[in-house]
């Protein structure tokens, strides 16, 4: 019998604060509106790339990689 290993399930605005944090002193200094927006779009990122990889691995359990579609 195969014993199945679950990753932890990681909400996707935490990784965008994690990432911005690390990234936060290489962008210099931001207006108010600049670092609301980068903000967003970090955690807007994070969100797409996490919707996607559970498509795909909802595909890999399902065995139809080959009909996996971003959509």
């Amino acid at each position: 019998m195969s014993e199945q290993t679950k990753a932890p399930v990681l909400d996707p605005k935490d990784i965008a604060r994690a990432e911005l944090a690390r990234w936060r002193h290489r962008l210099g200094l931001l207006t108010h509106e600049q670092e609301q927006r980068i903000e967003n779009l970090v955690t807007s990122t994070a969100i797409k790339i996490s919707l996607l990889g559970g498509r795909f691995m909802d595909s890999l359990v399902a065995g139809s990689v080959t009909h996996f579609s971003s959509k």
